[in-house]
Order: structure tokens, then C-alpha cells, then sequence
């Protein structure tokens, strides 16, 4: 928990370690940041639906520390340089922002206020809930299957999470995604978590081409990527 999110738990290298064993676990901490989330904009739908949208986005990214919408910026400026995969994740790595990180992470913010800003009223909190664990699931699905760049805190999340029994967690966070949407959206539900499940793998076929691996980066841009697709997914199924 103090991993994905800003609470003060308190973190030390045994806790990172645990962190990246049980990463199968943080759909239930997306669930509850969902559900959270999901109550604050029911609140605020009332006064204004652009301001309920801007400020449930901004308290999902801000709870989660910024990491993931970073990773987005990193991971699109990473795609834009030019070069061979190693100056590609050096540039992800690299302490500036480039246009492709601004833009890309400048559509995404957009798209999913316009996202949530649209959504049906009693459908809120269940959709809320429903994308932040599958974003979760998305992050999952990398680190099963992908393969880890040389350094930095992908490779050791990757590793670590598949030193034991990767494809029983995997398998744990798919079952847990399908249940979730399958109660709080019915039969429809079933196809967040196959729409979720594709998306991430588009992503880690374009990571794999460009960078030859995965990094922190690619999984905290896949957890900003999977939730807009997901909202966008639900609007058109709710229609």
C-alpha cells in the first residue's frame, strides 16, 4: 500500500521486496482508490461535472504520487527519440521532459476528464472502480510476461515478481478483475478485463520493439493508458 500509494506506512528494502512479489494484490488497492475516488465525484457531480471531472483525476494521480502519469511522459519520450533501444531508455531515464512526453501526457489527462465527465451518474463509482483495478491488471500483465531491462526499479520488480509462481498471480488478478466487473456491470462486464488484457499487450509488443524490454516507465504508462481505454470502453458499452 505504501508503495502505490503517498500514505505514510513506511517503506524500507523488505517492504519494496514484498511490494514487488505481491504486485498481483494491488487490484485490490485500485479497487479501493476506485471506490474512493468514485465517492468523491458522486459529491461533486451536483456542483459542476467539468470540476467532479478535473478533481477525481487529480485525486487518483495525486494519492498514487505521480508515478504513474511520469512513467507516461518517460515512456512517450522514449518512443520519440531516435536511436538504438539503450539510447532509447536512456532518454527515458534522463531528468527532462520532451514534447512527446507533454503531448502524450497532455491527451491522455484530457481524454480521461472528457472520460469521466461523460460518464452516467449512477454508473460512477462502479466504473471507477472497475478501471483503476483493471489499469492494475494491465501492470500485472507486464510484469508476467514481459522481460526486464538491465537496470533500474522495472527490473527488479519484474524479477522479483516472476521468481515464484508468476502465472498463479497472474492467473489470481485476471480472476479477481473478471469478478469485479462481472458484479458491478453484469454480463458486459467480461469484456473490460479482455479489452484491458489486449490493450496491454499492444503496449508491451510496442515496448518490446522499441526498447527490447520492460521498465517502471512502460508499466506506470500502461496503468494511465489501460484506465483511459477501459472509461472509453464503458461509455461506449453504457450508451
Amino acid at each position: 500500500m505504501c508503495f502505490f500509494t503517498i500514505i505514510p506506512l513506511g517503506m524500507d528494502e523488505k517492504t519494496l521486496e514484498n511490494t514487488a512479489r505481491y504486485l498481483h494484490l494491488s487490484l485490490l488497492i485500485g479497487s479501493i482508490i476506485g471506490f474512493l475516488a468514485g465517492l468523491m465525484m458522486t459529491v461533486l457531480r451536483p456542483i459542476s461535472r467539468i470540476l467532479a471531472g478535473i478533481l477525481t483525476l487529480a485525486f487518483i494521480e495525486v494519492i498514487t504520487g505521480f508515478h504513474h502519469i511520469d512513467g507516461l511522459m518517460d515512456f512517450a519520450d522514449g518512443l520519440m527519440c531516435h536511436g538504438t533501444p539503450e539510447d532509447k531508455i536512456k532518454c527515458m531515464h534522463d531528468k527532462f521532459v520532451g514534447v512527446g512526453g507533454c503531448v502524450a501526457s497532455f491527451l491522455v489527462i484530457l481524454a480521461t476528464i472528457a472520460s469521466l465527465i461523460e460518464l452516467n451518474t449512477p454508473l460512477i463509482i462502479h466504473a471507477l472502480i472497475i478501471t483503476e483495478t483493471s489499469a492494475k491488471l494491465g501492470v500485472v500483465y507486464l510484469a508476467t510476461f514481459g522481460r526486464s531491462a538491465s537496470r533500474g526499479m522495472g527490473k527488479f520488480f519484474i524479477s522479483t515478481f516472476q521468481s515464484s509462481y508468476k502465472y498463479s498471480k497472474f492467473a489470481f488478478a485476471v480472476m479477481y478483475a473478471i469478478c469485479i466487473s462481472l458484479i458491478l456491470l453484469s454480463w458486459r462486464g467480461i469484456i473490460i478485463p479482455l479489452i484491458t488484457l489486449g490493450t496491454a499487450h499492444i503496449i508491451l509488443l510496442i515496448s518490446l520493439r522499441s526498447f527490447k524490454a520492460i521498465t517502471g516507465d512502460v508499466m506506470g504508462a500502461t496503468n494511465e493508458i489501460v484506465r483511459l481505454v477501459c472509461l472509453i470502453s464503458m461509455l461506449v458499452m453504457t450508451k
